[in-house]
């Protein structure tokens, strides 16, 4: 069996069996309808569905997707990727080589790589604070990334091209900058290290840094700031108006007079491209909802020496040289996040579905190139165990399964929305293109309206939850409208339960929703008890207690009225962050939470807390064998119960 947590995934390489190109208009582009949801039946045909997973006795296990690929280098020789499952080297021929914890990584959750003068490469870590070099035979990790600049001062300052997110330099410069761990600049000039924050004028929470050939300096982070090297003082501005927050930020890219942004919007709106002029301190904006030749969501923006603007995005690469319309190179169904020149001149397209290939002077892209994968798409969106003990994974693009022997396959590809077990251990997975139930024949549609969130009456019918709020009880009889939950509670549900006196509880953005059986609706807030409204999951306990995951900490209500408040402190840090994403209760009756900072347990009895730190926890689920489930927005961990720290 393999194990996607090691290297030796290079023997399962799944080559393009179809070899689907994408043709791209030459200049200019039509404006690009939205995909129309598709039923999930089966998956991919680029996907190998089916494999092995190795489980072992390691306290920690890891599994991301290793197609999703964020950032591209080529050495001339190897393409490397950066995955959030790792990093995956490419040989001409297509052959992929997995490096990850084994192999001298500090941690798969890369955040950027880049090549300094010498073709080294190096990764920084979305959960760690130091970098790693890979010096063409090996992997080293430095404790700190200054201790990496120092040793690697030279060959940093003769970056062909660096990453903002890592480090930041310029030919004829002698001074190498980038974002400290705690969201401030540093520069280091061969003998000396400077430090530039909001005292200087700096943003606060800067995270991406980038200099011109001129010599002037961009960081970007709550907003955008800038200097010239040498100066001590920094003006700041704020935001294009499009970006409501700097998570939407994606990228930044300089060239002779001011700093691109890359960033993305909602769903219905989608995001685009923006410049400051330094000079006229203006912003200037391209949008797709104005000009359908930019993507629909932007990823990635180079500019080159001679000014052309690359835009990577939603199902394409797009580019314009100076006094030139824009150019797009489509690739379909792919969301294209970065790319590479190979030495013969070609593009490498690094996508969430792989790598794509344009060979030099055409206008097609050719792929992808895929690696095994225990699902697609690395953000976790719900975790089940069925009747069987096989484990469900449901994700942004894929639903999965693992079985007690090992055995690994990706069911569907399609966006979850929810994920959830049956009173008799089924599964049910709701997508944009209805609710389905896990049989003996694989996934059986059951309702054919988008769904949202669902909960199980005592009887074991579903109640269903539609993105236009319309609450459905599906019975044999067919669907019946019970309520209009957006109506009455103004947004959407996140999850529900159904008491056994048939009350609906949600989670909402608004409070704690509650829909009586006679009809009447009750929305709690803090005047209620709730130490946030921003509710982003319920539970029920054995006796109808009612337990909320807020962004503001943990909340309680028993079934007579009475309210309990949970913060880290009044638990002593059992609860590893007032922000928290899950909650759920076990066989034993042992709560379970997820927060930003880890994963979190109490016992029912001597409310007993305990602890283990995984970054950015999103679900929970406990394995009565003593494992515990983990899933986050970059991929699924496997935990030993025995890891837990407990609180004194």
């Amino acid at each position: 069996m393999v194990s996607l947590t090691g290297c030796d995934l290079v023997e399962r390489l799944v080559r393009p069996t179809t070899a689907p190109t994408r043709t791209a208009p030459t200049s200019g582009a039509q404006p690009r309808a939205r995909p129309s949801p598709t039923p999930l039946p089966t998956p991919s045909p680029t996907a190998q569905s089916s494999f092995s997973l190795l489980v072992t006795d390691d306290p920690v296990q890891y599994w991301s997707d290793p197609n999703d690929v964020t950032g591209l280098v080529h050495d001339g020789t190897f393409l490397w990727a950066a995955t959030p499952s790792g990093v995956v080297r490419w040989s001409a021929a297509g052959e992929p080589r997995l490096y990850a914890v084994p192999d001298g990584l500090a941690s798969q959750a890369i955040l950027g790589i880049a090549l300094d003068g010498d073709g080294h490469v190096w990764v920084g870590y979305s959960d760690h604070p130091g970098w790693s070099e890979h010096d063409g035979e090996s992997w080293r990790t430095y404790d700190t990334r200054e201790k990496a600049v120092e040793a690697r001062y030279e060959a940093m300052l003769r970056a062909p091209r660096s990453d903002p997110r890592l480090w930041a330099s310029r030919a004829g410069g002698t001074r190498v900058w980038l974002p400290t761990v705690d969201g401030m600049i540093k520069s280091y000039d061969g003998a000396a290290w400077r430090t530039y924050g909001p005292y200087s004028g700096v943003t606060r929470e800067t995270w991406l840094v980038t200099v011109s050939r001129e010599g002037r300096v961009w960081a970007i982070g709550e907003g955008v700031s800038t200097a010239m090297e040498g100066e001590r003082w920094w003006d700041d501005h704020t935001f294009f108006s499009s970006i409501v927050h700097r998570h939407h930020i994606t990228d930044a890219a300089v060239d002779d007079t001011g700093v691109w942004l890359a960033f993305t919007g909602p769903r219905e709106q989608g995001g685009g491209v923006c410049r400051l002029e330094w000079e006229n301190n203006r912003w200037r904006g391209y949008l797709h909802e104005l000009n359908p030749a930019i993507p629909y969501q932007v990823y990635g923006v180079r500019v080159d020496r001679d000014g052309t603007i690359w835009l990577c995005g939603d199902g394409a690469l797009a580019r314009r040289s100076p006094s030139r319309p824009w150019r797009v190179l489509a690739v379909e169904g792919a969301d294209v996040r970065s790319f590479a020149r190979d030495p013969q001149g070609g593009l490498r397209l690094g996508s969430n579905q792989g790598i794509w290939l344009v060979p030099d002077g055409e206008d097609q892209a050719q792929g992808p190139w895929r690696v095994p994968t225990l699902f697609t798409g690395s953000k976790v969106a719900g975790i089940v165990r069925d009747a069987q003990g096989r484990l469900w994974i449901g994700t942004s693009r894929s639903v999965s399964y693992v079985d007690a022997a090992g055995g690994a396959e990706i069911v569907a590809e399609d966006e979850v929305l929810c994920l959830a077990r049956d009173p008799a251990g089924s599964v049910w997975v709701g997508a944009a293109t209805g609710l389905y139930r896990m049989g003996e024949d694989g996934l059986a549609r059951q309702h054919d309206q988008s769904t949202t969130a669902v909960a199980f009456d005592a009887q074991g019918i579903p109640w269903v939850c539609t993105p236009e709020g319309q609450l459905l009880r599906l019975d044999a009889s067919g669907p019946q409208v019970i309520a209009d939950i957006l109506a009455l509670a103004g947004t959407l549900p996140r999850n529900m339960v159904l008491d056994t006196q048939g009350t609906l509880w949600l989670a909402t953005a608004r409070g704690l929703g509650s829909l009586s059986p006679d009809g009447a609706f009750h929305l709690a807030t803090v005047e209620d008890g709730l130490l946030s409204e921003d509710v982003r999951a319920v539970a029920l306990d054995v006796d109808d207690t009612l337990w909320m995951a807020t962004a503001k900490g943990l909340a309680r209500r028993r079934a007579d009225g009475r309210w309990t408040r949970f913060t880290t402190e009044s638990t002593e840090g059992g609860l590893r962050a007032m922000e928290m994403w899950d909650v759920a209760v076990d066989a034993q009756g042992d709560l379970w939470m997820a927060t930003e900072a880890g994963v979190s347990r109490r016992t029912p009895q001597e409310a007993d807390w305990s602890y283990y730190d995984v970054p950015k926890a999103r679900h929970v689920l406990y394995d009565p064998e003593g494992v515990i489930w983990v899933g986050t927005d970059s991929g699924l961990y496997r935990l030993r119960a025995d890891l837990l720290t407990a609180v004194p």
